[in-house]
């Protein structure tokens, strides 16, 4: 569950395009790089993203076991935000 102070922080257009690329295709992504590839967005961008969706309890990083390549997943099959009516 996301909160609500954090839902606004991830209902991005491109965080959501991220967590929607990752649930149809995670297992195809095989790194950082490689997603942004896939996206055809800047790897900066991609990766400043992802580090947020982590922040948030979104999504994981496993290692490549080489210590250079990580790959990013959703870390939980579903991901609820706090409604925003009170």
């Amino acid at each position: 569950m996301v909160r609500r102070e954090s839902g606004r922080d991830l209902l991005t257009d491109s965080r959501l395009e991220l967590v929607q690329h990752l649930d149809q295709h995670g297992s195809a992504v095989d790194s950082v790089s490689d997603l942004a590839r896939q996206l055809d967005r800047d790897k900066g961008a991609v990766s400043k993203d992802l580090n947020r969706l982590a922040e948030l309890d979104v999504i994981e990083y496993e290692g490549s076991g080489d210590g250079t390549a990580k790959r990013p997943q959703l870390k939980h099959d579903h991901v609820v935000v706090e409604p925003v009516v009170y």
